[in-house]
């Protein structure tokens, strides 16, 4: 049933795994083509999954008990036969009732591990098969890794979390980095790197030195490294079905287009971007570790690598961008902190002839020319202070919660243009969830309200901001959203709000104390804020000042989500489903729900968000705007651009032109979504979406590698159970 000689790709059309680049590179222990090998010998590769499963049939979101399987493919099998339930390996369950940990994972992967360690050298000796009555020798590789992007990262020893600094498990970008869509920016991961510091993670004393190595460097040990052809950067699926279908088409349609049923469909318009700082400005803690900072580099003793991956990465990037420390492959500073590290050690020991080199030499210990503009007035402070050397942390919002840390608290006056001047109004970086659910300090006996003359403090204005987008647009029929939108919300902008609705908190200074006094107050059963958003409209229809003082705080944001915020309105949704309705789709396409966007329907499927944008949206919009020329209609332009990559990432084949033709489609959406909607931020599964054609290219066509057919044992393996 096995083909024996796999065919070497033409440079064309490949059609599947075997003609991919990345199978036609392999090689045995001897450095030989692994493929095809002696004729005596059987050569096999698989292909590993892990995914985790409710084994009580529970389909919801939010599973209570998960088991976690771990299956693999023989990928030698014909494809029509390898995906099979019969032909599927299932190496092991971890049992639960919950997710293995990072380093629990390691103990049951260990085994398959063992038995490819085998496989590899010596080779297993079968002493009888159907055609060799002698024995055979076996041979086997473990090869790739298909899961979904948090299983992928748990199982190669990888930061787990998609927004922390370290983020792609392909190239070396940084976080900070993500909106660079200019791929030739992109720096690449270190395979040698990997192996070191993972060896480091395993090799460490004590759990503090691995925290430490991990911070550093984003890896953990995986007992997949003990296979020593396995390259993590190389081999690890960056998988279609997720970044596409459940991530960029499902945030392209709630969040950039946005559903919304009360409205009629508007121009999803969208209020200028605010400008996040990834450098060092005026903070002193900051700044007094740049002079750290800079103290090691002057020195340069031998262990200045290890040294300088104690900072903040925006410590190293400062640096960097202040005398031009970069790799010469590309244009700009980008990369993660261990890349920017990598690069200072390489810099410093150049010939002091280098004019950076040399200006930092006799600058020192100033600080470059530029940072002394960004902090007039500043010198170089003497003695042993705080050393604001990074704490291991790997939050998308560090960042934010550095600079921040030292600006004092302000109470609003009067003019609200004067508060967001002297206040907290200035660049947030990360999520507004992320600023809203920010960790509850002591009440200040000077900021405790006993009044409504007084002010609050005032949040930042992205924080207001925010808070007031939802606040327009929340459903007040839902008590769920509401509890979760309340849990959101912190003690500042609370009492903040609760302010402008004229409620006097006395001399409460907790959160929940303001809660309940307003729930006993108002007589409210569910949630608070939307009692709040119903007196924060009407104060602003009917006070005058009231109103200038909030539109000056919220910018032009308010009319901008109070008049054509959402694409979708409930007439262009009702166009959509009638639609529907009258289009005939082949047998094979299962079609989505009839009444998808309603609040009723809940989550859609990958399958469903791929045939609903790629057919069903496109047949409606383009009756309604494809003859205008505004803003729908390049917001409709746009889509469709997304349309055909997703049509040349799906193709049953794939090519060079092919994967030319995606690349050059992705990135001119991305562009398209970042000019039409420019508070939108590059998410990781968006600039996942940006390597799916180095996946198409080592790999072969989507069906090759593609998640769901490991995703659908689930139902079999938890009936077996």
């Amino acid at each position: 049933m096995m083909v024996k000689v796999r065919p070497d790709s033409d440079g064309k059309q490949v059609s599947d795994i075997w003609s991919s680049q990345v199978f036609q590179e392999l090689q045995d222990q001897s450095g030989e083509k692994f493929f095809p090998g002696p004729e005596d010998e059987l050569r096999l590769v698989f292909s590993l999954s892990v995914d985790s499963f409710n084994p009580f049939h529970n389909k919801t979101a939010k599973q209570t008990a998960s088991s976690t399987g771990i299956w693999m493919v023989l990928l030698n099998l014909p494809r029509e036969a390898r995906y099979l339930p019969e032909n599927m390996y299932l190496a092991g369950v971890i049992p639960g009732p919950s997710k293995p940990s990072n380093d629990q994972i390691n103990h049951y992967l260990k085994l398959v591990v063992d038995d490819f360690k085998s496989f590899w050298h010596p080779g297993v000796h079968f002493t009888r098969t159907f055609k060799y009555r002698s024995g055979r020798l076996a041979k086997a590789m473990l090869i790739p890794i298909v899961c979904d992007l948090l299983g992928a990262r748990q199982v190669i020893g990888y930061a787990a979390a998609p927004s922390a600094h370290y983020f792609c498990t392909v190239c070396d970008l940084d976080i900070d980095d993500i909106e660079i869509i200019d791929r030739t920016q992109w720096p690449a991961k270190s395979e040698s790197d990997i192996r070191l510091f993972a060896q480091r993670y395993r090799d460490a004393a004590n759990e503090k030195e691995q925290d430490f190595i991990f911070q550093a460097s984003g890896w953990r040990w995986s007992p997949l490294l003990e296979l020593e052809y396995w390259k993590p950067s190389l081999f690890t699926v960056v998988d279609s079905m997720h970044s596409l279908d459940l991530n960029l088409l499902d945030n392209h349609c709630r969040k950039l287009l946005k559903i919304d049923l009360k409205v009629s469909g508007g121009e999803a318009l969208r209020p200028a971007p605010q400008v996040a700082t990834k450098r060092v400005t005026d903070n002193d803690n900051e700044l007094h570790a740049l002079d750290t900072c800079q103290d090691a580099i002057f020195e340069n003793s031998t262990d200045l690598l290890d040294l300088l991956l104690t900072f903040h990465r925006r410590i190293l990037y400062s640096f960097c961008l202040d005398y031009d420390v970069r790799d010469q492959r590309l244009d700009v500073v980008v990369g993660t902190k261990l890349f920017l590290a990598k690069n200072i050690v390489a810099w410093r020991q150049r010939s002091d002839a280098d004019s950076t080199v040399h200006e930092f030499l006799n600058r020192y210990p100033r600080l470059s020319v530029v940072q002394e503009g960004l902090s007039p007035g500043r010198k170089k402070k003497k003695g042993k202070e705080r050393d604001v050397s990074e704490t291991p942390s790997t939050s998308v919002i560090e960042d934010s919660e550095v600079v921040n840390a030292s600006r004092p608290s302000s109470t609003l006056p009067e003019s609200l243009d004067v508060a967001l001047e002297e206040g907290t109004g200035g660049t947030v970086t990360g999520t507004w969830e992320s600023q809203l659910e920010s960790e509850e300090r002591e009440p200040d006996p000077e900021s405790q309200v006993s009044n409504v003359d007084v002010w609050p403090k005032l949040p930042s204005r992205t924080t207001l901001r925010n808070f007031a987008k939802h606040l327009i647009s929340f459903d007040s029929s839902s008590s769920e959203e509401a509890k979760r939108f309340y849990g959101r919300i912190n003690k500042s902008t609370l009492l903040y709000f609760c302010h402008i609705i004229g409620e006097d908190v006395g001399a409460l200074s907790s959160k929940q104390a303001i809660y309940e006094y307003c729930i006993q107050t108002v007589g409210w059963t569910h949630s608070f804020h939307v009692i709040v958003s119903d007196k924060v409209l009407s104060k602003l229809n009917a006070n005058e000042e009231k109103r200038n003082q909030l539109t000056e705080a919220l910018s032009e944001e308010l009319k901008v989500l109070q008049e054509g915020a959402a694409f979708l309105g409930k007439d262009v949704m009702e166009a959509v489903w009638s639609d529907m309705k009258l289009t005939r789709l082949p047998l094979w396409i299962t079609p989505p729900p009839h009444d998808w966007g309603t609040p009723g329907r809940g989550k859609l499927s990958a399958n469903n968000w791929r045939i609903i944008c790629c057919i069903h949206l496109p047949i409606t919009l383009i009756r309604l705007y494809g003859r205008e020329s505004g803003r729908k209609k390049r917001i409709l332009d746009n889509l469709m651009v997304l349309v055909k990559a997703i049509r040349c990432a799906t193709s049953a084949v794939t090519s060079p032109q092919h994967i030319r033709s995606y690349n050059s489609l992705i990135q001119q959406y991305t562009s398209g979504v970042k000019e039409l909607f420019p508070d939108y931020h590059i998410l990781p599964s968006h600039h996942g979406a940006l390597h799916i054609g180095d996946m198409l290219q080592r790999f072969g066509p989507k069906h090759a590698h593609d998640s769901p057919h490991y995703e659908s044992p689930d139902g079999w393996e938890s009936e077996g159970s």
